[in-house]
């Protein structure tokens, strides 16, 4: 976020930058929660647009020190891939919970370190006997 300056036009530090971020983050996740978050940026609807800067030169004034919007409009073009795509492996992950669907990977279940018992390849121990 380089191109975000205070009013002497000193860049921010990363603490801002951060809470510059989560800022967008809540705005985008309140414009989800009414049901006007677009699948990508460049579709969002005016409505949504308005929201989101109203609330984020709300949230951080300097924001506001530029002509037509463009920095708040570049953060949202920026950090808005991201923010979308996280809802949607949240999405796609409580869909799976919710069907009862388990994923799976070669060696068995994700996240599974231990063997499946059950498995005909892997039934046998790799374990050296004592």
């Amino acid at each position: 976020l380089a191109y975000i300056t205070d009013r002497d036009g000193v860049g921010i530090d990363g603490f801002q930058a951060g809470a510059i971020r989560a800022s967008a983050r809540y705005i985008w996740n309140s414009i989800h929660s009414k049901g006007m978050a677009p699948a990508t940026w460049s579709q969002a609807s005016i409505d949504a647009v308005q929201y989101y800067r109203t609330h984020m030169y709300d949230a951080h004034p300097d924001l506001h020190l530029c002509e037509g919007d463009w920095k708040v409009d570049l953060l949202a073009v920026d950090e808005f891939p991201g923010w979308i795509r996280s809802r949607r492996v949240l999405k796609a992950a409580v869909k799976q919970e919710d069907s009862g669907d388990k994923p799976v990977s070669a060696s068995g279940p994700a996240g599974s370190k231990r063997n499946n018992e059950n498995d005909e390849d892997t039934a046998t121990s790799n374990k050296k006997p004592k």
